[in-house]
């Protein structure tokens, strides 16, 4: 991975959320059929091929490179429900039949990689008798268990919720803590009881209070304004638009990210024109009900799906950006994943990325 000064501060701040191999479970047969109970799903509203495409070879590129964790793992989970269902009369005539894409075969290859993956999460959990480091890897771990099926205050006996909104570190350092902590409390509505540390109320309010005047977040209090960072709180913000000063805060971010994006579709961040930042756009546009090809305040000469597959390279990874000898990158090709299966939910008329109520 490259150690340029963006990734530096993201590694720092963000890659603990993105890069462990650390998951949750419980019983190795329970796990196993909450996996296969979150596929079932109704018909998918339509289809993007290419969409379906990347993603799967993005997927097979991180088992190629033997990468797969805890957000690989979310990303194959939450992408099953949108695996459209060919009937076996309607196979010779379907559009996906004809582009040579085996849907079924697409479909037990991720199960096979989930089912595979079981034994792990119980090994990890259970030898480090569910404590982790620090409030990052709860939240991570929580939208882990919460994406299979799992609930999350009780995995193998251990009450990940409670680590979140409990723990005195959430609020009040970096933005990206606080936001990730508030996305995996709502994954699934996890209630939090009175008189504890952190209240939804209180989280929200503090993520607002360090908005910066251009309307966008740094990645702590006082710091300069990043679209990435922007992105994340906005993923965050996204169950509370029914909130005024949500709301009035949102349409300034969105602006800021706007104003910031190129004629291309991308941003330049820290002087790098890079896929994270379109990654992430992508998924709080469609966390917000957004459509990032059609939105017109976020389609210059180009839009921002076009840029994010235009990274993608022949073996199926993602470049952290354009250069001569550039090759795709774990952590690019994370991220790209990730907002790959928030659009193609979104095109779907699913629940965005985070919103895991679609989970039985």
């Amino acid at each position: 991975m490259r150690k340029n000064t963006k990734q530096k501060i993201i590694l720092s701040l963000v890659l603990v959320l993105v890069m462990s191999a650390v998951v949750s479970c419980t019983k190795n047969e329970e796990m196993k059929n909450s996996i296969k109970d979150v596929q079932k799903t109704e018909e998918p509203i339509s289809i993007d091929l290419e969409i379906i495409e990347a993603i799967d070879e993005a997927i097979k590129w991180k088992i190629k490179e033997d990468e797969i964790g805890e957000w690989e793992i979310i990303s194959i989970q939450r992408d099953m429900m949108n695996i459209p269902v060919v009937e076996e009369d309607k196979k010779d005539t379907s559009s996906i039949q004809k582009n040579k894409i085996d849907i079924q075969k697409i479909h037990k290859d991720r199960m096979n990689i989930l089912e595979s993956y079981l034994d792990e999460f119980k090994k990890v959990v259970e030898e480090n008798k569910g404590e982790f480091e620090d409030v990052n890897d709860y939240s991570r771990l929580l939208l882990t268990a919460t994406a299979l099926g799992l609930d999350g205050k009780d995995v193998l006996g251990y009450n990940f919720v409670e680590k979140i909104y409990s723990d005195g570190n959430l609020v009040g350092e970096f933005t990206s803590t606080a936001a990730y902590g508030l996305i995996a409390l709502d994954s699934k509505g996890y209630s939090i009881p009175e008189g504890e540390n952190w209240t939804r109320q209180e989280i929200v309010e503090w993520l607002l209070s360090i908005q910066n005047e251009d309307g966008g977040f740094g990645y702590e209090e006082g710091a300069d304004s990043d679209v990435d960072m922007t992105a994340m709180v906005l993923q965050s913000l996204s169950n509370y638009q029914d909130k005024e000063d949500v709301k009035e805060a949102t349409d300034k971010a969105l602006n800021y990210i706007s104003e910031n994006q190129e004629e291309d579709g991308g941003f330049i961040t820290w002087d790098e024109d890079t896929s994270e930042t379109v990654s992430q756009t992508i998924i709080a546009l469609t966390s917000l009900g957004i459509d990032p090809k059609e939105d017109e305040r976020f389609i210059k000469e180009g839009n921002l799906v076009d840029k994010l597959v235009s990274f993608k390279e022949e073996d199926g990874g993602f470049l952290h950006t354009y250069g001569e000898g550039n090759e795709s990158d774990g952590f690019a090709t994370e991220q790209a994943l990730r907002g790959l299966v928030a659009y193609n939910r979104f095109t779907q008329g699913r629940r965005h990325y985070y919103d895991m109520d679609d989970v039985e």
